[in-house]
């Protein structure tokens, strides 16, 4: 799960004044949280099989029998494909076969994101949790289960910038709708 909150309290007053009620501004965030989503899915999913992920992503390190293991050993048998294969050197994050970063790369037009979004009134703030799931064919430590999705504050900026830009593109055609009630909104 992704969780974005962020300040949205001007938007949510000029949408509310011209008469949007709050589940439209909801709808808003939910589609431009899915937007977003999708854009990290294909531009930054592929940066945590590269060998610099344990820096820019904060990777939890991995203890001394793991690591000497993978110095040792210079190939691995995959029980999925019945091959074996050479290891990596240096070994990449996440990276042994290959096998886990082909099944989650290859799948990138198939994750179905899923956001929920709400006006927390408390904090004056719009709350939008967006999930994607990302099934894994290889077992990993659920201490490290998290690290697949982990976001980059570079990455952060960017999400939060996507989800502005596309909720306030929506908003505005929300309420075009509201002044001009023969325009369609495209759901």
């Amino acid at each position: 799960m992704i969780p974005l909150k962020y300040d949205a309290t001007l938007d949510r007053e000029v949408a509310k004044a011209a008469g949007l009620a709050q589940k439209k501004i909801n709808w808003a965030y939910r589609i431009a949280g899915m937007e977003a989503a999708y854009y990290w899915v294909n531009n930054y999913l592929h940066m945590h099989f590269e060998p610099r992920a344990f820096q820019r992503y904060g990777y939890a390190r991995r203890s001394f029998r793991w690591n000497e293991k993978k110095a040792r050993v210079n190939r691995a048998y995959s029980k999925n494909t019945g091959q074996w294969y050479d290891a990596p050197k240096p070994p990449a994050p996440m990276v042994w076969t290959g096998e886990l970063r082909e099944h989650v790369l290859g799948r990138r037009n198939s994750y179905q994101a899923k956001a929920t979004s709400k006006f927390a009134s408390g904090d004056r703030k719009q709350v939008l949790n967006i999930t994607l799931p990302i099934h894994l064919n290889h077992p990993i430590n659920p201490r490290n289960a998290g690290e697949l999705t982990r976001l980059a504050p570079s990455e952060w900026r960017v999400m939060r910038g996507i989800v502005f830009q596309k909720a306030k593109k929506h908003l505005r055609a929300l309420l075009e709708s509201v002044v001009n009630p023969k325009k369609k909104v495209a759901a």
